[in-house]
């Protein structure tokens, strides 16, 4: 798996996460209300802890592209464990319906993914302008060799 790939992945599973964190949670609960019961507020009770948890994995996810091998490893961790909590208070929600099953879903499906992709990106290089291309015989001159040869004081022509 590449690691724009991998990142993608990520980022779209904690879209998912906000999207269900934003839902009106307590839908159920506002259209059970017994007649003469005087309704508290009428806006919509969303997820704020799952937003939040959605926010920190996105922010992850972004954080997954720029570390090395051990922190891919503690972001990976990291994006699961949040995951996981997204799960759990998606559950805790005893009035959300269908909306904690999907949150259970996805947060299940966002762990699983991240550890995977820890497990994948192994062969992950951190490339910078100074590697040279597998293809490039070492034999053959070229531009940056050229110039080592001009600042050892040779003459490459």
């Amino acid at each position: 798996m590449k690691r724009s790939t991998a990142v993608v992945a990520l980022l779209v599973c904690a879209g998912v996460m906000w999207v269900l964190g934003s839902q009106n949670w307590g839908a159920e609960v506002v259209n059970q209300t017994p007649e003469g019961v005087q309704d508290v507020g009428s806006e919509a009770v969303t997820n704020r802890v799952g937003i939040a948890l959605a926010a920190v994995a996105a922010v992850l996810a972004v954080l997954l592209a720029m570390v090395g091998r051990f922190g891919r490893w503690v972001v990976a961790v990291m994006y699961a464990l949040s995951s996981m909590v997204f799960a759990v208070v998606a559950v805790a929600q005893t009035d959300a319906g269908i909306l904690r099953w999907a949150g259970l879903a996805v947060g299940v499906l966002g762990a699983g993914l991240s550890l995977f992709i820890a497990r994948a990106s192994g062969d992950w290089t951190t490339r910078n302008k100074y590697d040279r291309d597998a293809h490039t015989s070492t034999d053959e001159p070229d531009s940056v060799s050229d110039w080592d040869a001009l600042t050892r004081g040779e003459d490459p022509t």
